[in-house]
């Protein structure tokens, strides 16, 4: 995910830099005006968002030789999935050539072909394939992809359609941030939309 849209979906550029800099050496512990130094960044608010992810759970903070120290709680429920989240994937240098046939399957009464990713539970488009500017995305990939046939998706896409911001996770981790009420799955899977697969469990969670 962008920068931007870790800041649409947790509300705060601030909270996006501390909870990057934790995740990125999970066992470190730094004291606030450390922090500040490190992400150049307003001491009152680096304090007013360590509060907030003390009292969400992520962090602890422990005194010692006279200063206050906050680390990550590697033990918080819902740690992994940040880590997920907040991991850069990096561009494959180069993606081998990908048999157009294998790219799509085609279901009995469907018109349009549907594309053959892996195992998708959710393949949602939104943005500029419906000219909606609210989206913070224009399409949503949930489940157990091949980084390979994605790659190939896109980029048919961006031949036809231009660059598309896209946002990829696992079924466990939509199934979490649903519960949340999560700000960014509410943006994405608000209409309008189209819903090209929907294999989840719970199939009336997005309806088409």
């Amino acid at each position: 995910m962008t920068n931007e849209q870790l800041t649409i979906l947790f509300g705060s550029k601030t909270r996006v830099k501390l909870l990057k800099h934790f995740l990125k050496d999970p066992g470190q512990k730094y004291f606030v005006r450390e922090l500040t130094r490190l992400l150049a960044d307003h001491i009152n608010a680096i304090r007013h968002e360590l509060g907030n992810l003390e009292n969400a759970g992520l962090v602890t903070k422990k005194k010692s030789q006279g200063k206050l120290y906050y680390r990550l709680d590697q033990e918080a429920h819902g740690i992994n999935e940040l880590k997920l989240l907040f991991t850069e994937r990096p561009k494959a240098a180069q993606v081998e050539e990908v048999d157009q046939r294998q790219m799509y399957s085609v279901r009995p009464g469907q018109p349009a072909p549907i594309p053959n990713l892996g195992d998708v539970k959710l393949l949602v488009q939104n943005g500029k394939f419906v000219s909606s500017k609210e989206a913070p995305a224009d399409l949503l990939v949930v489940g157990d992809i091949e980084e390979d046939l994605l790659t190939e998706y896109l980029k048919g896409l961006e031949k036809k359609h231009g660059e598309v911001r896209y946002s990829l996770m696992s079924e466990t981790e939509f199934a979490y941030r649903s519960q949340l009420f999560d700000r960014f799955l509410t943006l994405m899977l608000a209409e309008p939309k189209k819903v090209i697969i929907n294999n989840l469990p719970d199939r009336q969670l997005v309806k088409g």
